[in-house]
């Protein structure tokens, strides 16, 4: 699929598992970094979340030491700010 999106603009979307049992549906806000006018990096901020994804995020990833802010989080995988 193809869409245009504005930085900040608002999203539903709905993530399944690869088993297609379970279906969360998220409210998330685009993201994304821009370096000399070219995309660099793309992605989202969820913005609102059921419970059964939060616990699903915490049992499948491994859990972090100390607190991170969101901007942490997004530095730690697609580098510090440009």
């Amino acid at each position: 699929a193809r869409f245009t999106a504005v930085n900040g603009e608002r999203f539903t979307v709905v993530v399944s598992d690869f088993q297609e049992v379970r279906h969360y549906k998220l409210t998330v806000h685009s993201k994304w970094r821009k370096k000399d006018g070219r995309l660099v990096a793309v992605g989202f901020y969820i913005a609102n979340a059921p419970g059964s994804w939060k616990q699903f995020v915490r049992q499948e990833l491994p859990a972090q030491e100390g607190e991170f802010s969101e901007e942490d989080i997004w530095d730690q995988y697609v580098g510090g700010r440009v």
